[in-house]
């Protein structure tokens, strides 16, 4: 998922880019902070972080790849970590361990 234009509030920016990205509409009052993700950004100097703020919401439709998105396909928390970025892998990791998933 992108960034923040200017101006827009976090829940603003995952709103408008859940709807481009993925095709589906987000109940605004679902929306709840989950968590804040970070770890080194791939293929960057030591100490360049990646830092993903991640939400739960419910949704209106169904899932698909836009334009922007090659694949959209569910992993699991058994997924290979090297498939996955290193803010995935955590938070994979942490919704496992709230047996939020298997």
């Amino acid at each position: 998922v992108g960034k923040r234009e200017p101006g827009e509030s976090d829940e603003q920016a995952l709103v408008r880019e859940i709807s481009e990205e993925l095709g589906v509409d987000l109940v605004r009052s679902s929306i709840k902070p989950y968590g804040v993700f970070q770890a080194q950004a791939h293929g960057k100097p030591a100490g360049i972080v990646v830092r993903m703020t991640c939400y739960t919401a419910d949704l209106v439709g169904t899932p698909a790849p836009s334009g922007e998105i090659e694949e959209l396909r569910w992993v699991s928390s058994s997924e290979d970590p090297k498939l996955l970025t290193d803010t995935g892998v955590l938070l994979l990791e942490d919704l496992k361990a709230k047996d939020m998933i298997d």
